[in-house]
């Protein structure tokens, strides 16, 4: 999968730029831009339905940054994070990427996640556990943040909400 970068005035290709590994690679989700010229994409690629995210199995996953600048694409960061069918958003106040996370069980868990992701360096700055079971996927559904810091997803058995204690 490239992710590709456009002169808004003439419609010409500025750059583009390989994201993920070849044949696990694909995504549903819109990018979500960042401050400095550049978008996080997400790799749902696996993702076929709820189903898929049983028994403790989840997607290759995977998150990338990739700026534009002078013409080039370049990949800031990557990240490791199965995000199976999420649609993650930036906060430009927090500096942080949202998205709805599952983590691969060998014990046969089905664990979903919030997780924040540092939008500068890629890296995870925290990770809160949404619930247990097929009802907490999110199912293509969104995160979506609230002008009082919380942030919500939408699963197949409600909404869930995460927000300070503070």
């Amino acid at each position: 999968m490239n992710v590709q970068f456009y002169d808004t005035a003439e419609g010409a290709l500025v750059c583009q730029r390989a994201v993920f590994e070849d044949g696990e690679s694909a995504t549903e989700t819109a990018l979500v831009a960042v401050g400095g010229g550049g978008v996080v994409v997400e790799n749902n690629a696996g993702y076929t339905g709820p189903r898929r995210t049983v028994l403790g199995r989840t997607t290759p996953g995977g998150l990338a940054r990739v700026d534009v600048a002078d013409g080039t694409c370049d990949v800031a960061w990557t990240s490791e994070v199965a995000a199976p069918s999420a649609g993650p958003r930036v906060s430009l106040e927090t500096g942080l990427v949202y998205t709805y996370a599952k983590r691969r069980s060998l014990l046969g868990v089905n664990a979903w996640y919030l997780t924040a992701l540092d939008a500068r360096t890629g890296r995870t700055r925290w990770s809160v556990r949404t619930g247990i079971g097929m009802l907490f996927d999110n199912h293509r559904s969104a995160v979506t943040l609230a002008p009082d810091g919380s942030a919500y997803v939408g699963t197949l058995g409600g909404m869930v909400r995460v927000r300070d204690r503070s």
